[in-house]
């Protein structure tokens, strides 16, 4: 256990009081551009920030309420390269997505070890 977290975490102090940084990379859908793709982000912001987006999305596909997209209005996630991906907010072409009839939301996110 101490390898593996000395190999994939940070962490800091000692005791009861230790901040653990999480930075492997996930493969996560990321619905950006008028498409879903599968992406390699950065790290655990990334991937909340994105999973959060989905959860909005889903959401939205449901109720048709904008409001749930205006949050990430203007927001972008940052893949493993360094390239951002801004988020969709478009109704249509959530909409256009979710017609296609692909499930994007099946796996919302598998962490990749070093080595993947």
């Amino acid at each position: 256990m101490r390898r593996f977290l000395r190999d994939n975490v940070q962490i800091e102090g000692r005791g009861r009081s230790l901040k653990i940084t999480d930075n492997r990379h996930r493969d996560m859908t990321v619905i950006s551009g008028g498409k879903a793709q599968e992406l390699r982000l950065r790290d655990y912001d990334q991937a909340s920030l994105n999973g959060q987006h989905l959860s909005a999305v889903r959401e939205f596909i449901r109720t048709n309420d904008r409001e749930l997209l205006l949050p990430f209005d203007g927001h972008a996630v940052i893949d493993a390269k360094g390239k951002a991906h801004p988020l969709e907010t478009d109704p249509n072409e959530l909409h256009r997505i979710a017609a296609q009839g692909d499930e994007v939301f099946h796996e919302i996110y598998r962490l990749v070890l070093k080595g993947d």
